[in-house]
């Protein structure tokens, strides 16, 4: 079985274990931590092992400022010496409102790691169409209240981390996969072309936009941004505010904002994500670890 699809295998097993024993529990992080564990190992070969739940357990590091317990851990097997670690994040739901929350973390978790010289690598995987759940008890699953569309923009920061090549906290390698379940709660990828900002889109955007009195230039301006590298929030708010200038009403600039802020990828975002692919991710992960050792 290749990669990706030995991955997706995995991503499932995951998947039905957080549907049976709950958000909670362990259990639905074994089958993915020990995927990434075995195919790790299996691309180092013989001089290396690791470590994760379901594998030897998680090891603990005493890191730069608080002590943490690493997903999966790569050791010289001679030596015994932690040389890289593997930290996995997979958001089944609610990701929009825990999105800052989990962008902070991970570069509070970065610097605690990369400053004892521990190569560190960060794989998020999100679902395309997220559920919001409300809020219950315990381990229990609140009431569905709506599906919310991953967009650009709640990846944005991520990929400007990963070109950021002057930030001291950043990891070492990084990696995010989009997918989706199928009727049968079966992983598969999401088609990436299939998510660039289509021209219906565009058309959509343009009336909005010749309501609200925006010169032809000025239109051709921001349809040619959107195609490219996409809208950050402060372009949106800036046509918030020529739409509020313009008079439009306030309901209209409400559904408008909410359609800009989930409008399709832009060239940029899609070969972001290329680069941050499973298989680049690995192939990284495996140069991070030689080069640490």
């Amino acid at each position: 079985m290749d990669l990706e699809n030995s991955f997706l295998n995995a991503i499932t097993e995951s998947f039905k274990a957080y549907n049976e024993h709950g958000a909670r529990s362990n259990k639905k992080l074994m089958p993915i931590h020990k995927w990434f564990a075995e195919v790790i190992e299996n691309k180092l070969g013989d001089k290396y092992y690791t470590k994760c739940l379901g594998n030897g357990g998680e090891y603990k590091l005493n890191g730069k400022y608080y002590p943490k317990n690493l997903d999966i851990s790569i050791f010289n097997k001679e030596t015994n010496k932690l040389i890289s670690t593997i930290s996995f994040k997979f958001v089944t739901s609610n990701y929009k409102q825990n999105a800052n929350n989990y962008f902070e973390n991970l570069l509070g978790e970065t610097a605690n790691i990369r400053r004892v010289n521990v190569g560190f690598a960060h794989f998020l995987v999100l679902r395309r169409h997220t559920p919001y759940y409300t809020k219950n008890k315990g381990n229990l699953r609140g009431e569905l209240k709506k599906i919310e569309l991953i967009s650009e923009r709640d990846l944005m920061k991520y990929i400007k981390l990963y070109n950021d090549l002057n930030f001291p906290h950043k990891p070492d390698v990084l990696g995010i996969a989009l997918i989706d379940f199928d009727n049968n709660e079966n992983a598969y990828f999401v088609d990436l072309d299939s998510m660039k900002i289509s021209e219906e889109d565009i058309g959509k955007i343009n009336k909005i936009l010749e309501k609200a009195g925006f010169s032809n230039e000025k239109i051709n301006e921001i349809n040619k941004k959107l195609k490219e590298v996409g809208f950050s929030e402060a372009d949106i708010k800036e046509i918030e505010k020529e739409l509020k200038k313009a008079k439009i009403p306030k309901k209209d600039i409400k559904e408008i904002n909410k359609f800009l802020n989930n409008i399709g990828f832009s060239e940029k975002g899609i070969k972001a994500l290329n680069e941050m692919s499973l298989n680049k991710f690995i192939k990284r992960v495996v140069g991070l670890c030689q080069l640490m050792d």
